[in-house]
């Protein structure tokens, strides 16, 4: 910072004009000197200790040279204070501040985002509108969009600037297409993350070395990730934790079960769930992930899917409550000495049903901090997601699920939630979303294929209501349609 003052040594004599013009244009940038002048404007005192520490530092300035900059930042101050201006913060993709930003206004570098990420734009009230543009010199991203100026007041969308992101769910297996076709229609949409189930019904899509399991010969993810790679598409491994399919042969023993002792009642009868409660379900997700982190060094993140329970009504809760296998059942009454069997439902926060329900989220819970852990411990860098429902902790007691992701939030160490927007309860389930919106990342799937008309009021709403930057769509057959990718890629700005 002393480099700020060698202008004014007596080597550099400058003429009073260029000096103020020089102000001004720190002023508008943001940098040091305008912060320094204005800390001395706010605390004139300052002008007799600064000139100690830089006399400590080598550097010589005089009081008097201290005192005319002094007295110029105020009326630079008086000239300038009266503009109009708008604070708004850029985020980056992991929603925190985004710093040494390059703003552009009308295709003009104006200046950069502070460390908190704020930028102060500054406007004529005469003006129309302006085209801002703010690069990223660390992601190598950009976002465009527009400030208009109406009545002689700015019209911002939002205050809070995020980087595009758009996130995709791409079940390789099930597609219809081939997967560097798929990629082609993903990159038109501006889809910035995949996610890629790699482990479902109880096998994975690459060769696994991890016993109990069945994998495949050929590896698609590998694949995958050197497709994506050239796109700058980052992928994540999506691990369906719970949900080991329709083929429970080899692993039955391990199922999930309800009072009657079955696997296959609630609302989710044709799929069998595992147990969290298991050793054998806990080394194997374990050594799955610990082996997804170790082999794939270019996965950007792994999403865990399926983190729950079996889906049930309360009011049929002998059938669709579930979770008392052996295992369960033992540790619930080695820590609160009830017999679950004798537990029915009861909204009381006090009563035995919220401690069922407790122990049954904190089995989930410590599931899910094993398996960060194998992944953290072999590769820090990888990002974790984890799947959930925003209305869960509205429905809390009654919601058999027992996916609390705000104890998840708490205890884990989560990047974001994909959370699953249901098309047909959208403006519902993205209210319930909003405390958590900045480290959420919404993912709309629809219950079944929508046509043009549906997709333009979705892409409407996503507009309307500031969901420009950071949601995701489950269903790939929305991006294979050349009018669609051009939607979304106009929505989120990626070009």
């Amino acid at each position: 910072m002393a480099q700020l003052f060698l202008d004014f040594s007596p080597k550099n004599k400058f003429h009073l004009i260029h000096l103020i013009q020089k102000l001004h244009a720190d002023y508008h940038n943001h940098n040091y000197f305008y912060m320094i002048l204005n800390n001395l404007q706010k605390h004139p005192l300052l002008f007799l200790i600064i000139p100690f520490f830089y006399k400590l530092k080598g550097v010589v300035i005089m009081r008097k040279i201290l005192l005319v900059i002094y007295l110029l930042s105020i009326s630079v101050h008086f000239l300038f204070s009266q503009e109009n201006y708008v604070l708004f913060k850029v985020i980056s993709f992991d929603a925190y501040p985004a710093n040494d930003c390059e703003i552009y206004v009308n295709g003009e570098l104006k200046g950069y985002t502070r460390d908190n990420g704020t930028y102060d734009f500054y406007y004529d009230s005469k003006e129309k509108s302006y085209l801002i543009e703010i690069k990223s010199t660390i992601e190598k991203v950009s976002k465009r969009f527009s400030i208009n100026i109406k009545d002689g007041k700015p019209e911002l969308k939002s205050d809070f600037i995020g980087f595009n992101q758009l996130g995709a769910y791409f079940n390789i297996e099930k597609s219809d297409k081939k997967i560097d076709e798929m990629l082609v229609y993903f990159k038109d949409a501006g889809v910035t993350d995949l996610f890629v189930p790699v482990f479902f019904d109880g096998k994975t899509i690459y060769p696994s070395k991890v016993k109990g399991i069945k994998s495949s010969k050929k590896d698609l993810l590998k694949d995958v990730i050197e497709l994506a790679k050239k796109l700058n598409i980052r992928v994540h491994a999506v691990l369906n934790v719970l949900n080991w399919g329709d083929n429970t042969e080899g692993f039955r023993e391990y199922l999930m079960t309800n009072r009657k002792g079955n696997w296959d009642g609630g609302l989710e009868k044709d799929k069998p769930f595992v147990s969290p409660a298991h050793p054998f379900i806990i080394q194997t997700l374990v050594y799955l992930t610990r082996e997804l982190a170790i082999n794939y060094r270019d996965l950007y993140g792994i999403s865990f899917d399926y983190l729950r329970y079996k889906k049930g009504n309360i009011s049929n809760y002998i059938e669709d409550d579930f979770g008392y296998e052996e295992n369960s059942v033992k540790m619930f009454q080695n820590t609160y000495h009830i017999d679950p069997f004798s537990i029915k439902p009861d909204t009381n926060k006090n009563s035995n049903w919220y401690k069922w329900i407790e122990h049954k989220e904190n089995l989930l819970i410590n599931l899910l901090v094993k398996m960060i852990s194998a992944v953290k411990d072999t590769n820090n860098q990888i990002k974790i997601t984890v799947s959930a429902d925003p209305n869960y902790l509205y429905n809390r007691g009654k919601d058999l699920s027992c996916e609390n992701y705000n104890d998840i939030s708490e205890f884990a160490r989560v990047d974001y939630f994909l959370m699953q927007v249901s098309y047909k309860n959208l403006e519902n389930d993205l209210k319930a979303l909003e405390p958590f919106i900045t480290k959420t990342l919404p993912m709309i799937y629809c219950d079944e294929k929508i046509n043009e008309e549906k997709f333009n009021k979705l892409i409407d709403y996503l507009k309307a209501n500031r969901y420009d930057y950071f949601f995701g769509l489950y269903d790939s057959y929305l991006f294979a349609s050349k009018n669609n990718c051009e939607k979304l890629i106009d929505l989120t700005f990626r070009r």
